[in-house]
C-alpha cells in the first residue's frame, strides 16, 4: 500500500506533474484572509467590484475556491490595505509585458 508521501514525492518527481501542479492554484493564505476581510468589509458590494473591474462572478468564484485570478487580489489587497509585499510570487501570476 502506497502512501500519500510516498505518492506526491513520485509524482513530483516529474519535472512535467511538478510544473503543471505549481500552475495549479491552492488557495493560499493571502486570498483566504483577502476574503476573509472583503466579507467583514462594508465596502465589498458590486459597486466596489466594479470600480476595481472584477466581475460578481470572479470574485464568488475567489471566495469558493474555484478559481483565482492573482491580478484581481492584488487589486483587492491593495483596495483594503492587505500587505502583500511580503509574500511569496503566485505561481499563477503572469509576467508584466
Amino acid at each position: 500500500m502506497l502512501f500519500f508521501r510516498q505518492i506526491k514525492d513520485e509524482k513530483l518527481g516529474s519535472a512535467g506533474f511538478k510544473s503543471f501542479y505549481d500552475q495549479e492554484c491552492h488557495i493560499c493564505s493571502l486570498t483566504m484572509a483577502l476574503v476573509e476581510r472583503m466579507e467583514a468589509s462594508p465596502d465589498k458590494g458590486e459597486a466596489l467590484l466594479s470600480r476595481l473591474d472584477i466581475s460578481v462572478r470572479d470574485y464568488e468564484d475567489l471566495k469558493l475556491g474555484d478559481h483565482c485570478r492573482p491580478e484581481q487580489v492584488l487589486r483587492l489587497c491593495r483596495h483594503l490595505g492587505m500587505e502583500t509585499d511580503d509574500r511569496p510570487p503566485c505561481p499563477r501570476m503572469q509576467p508584466a509585458k
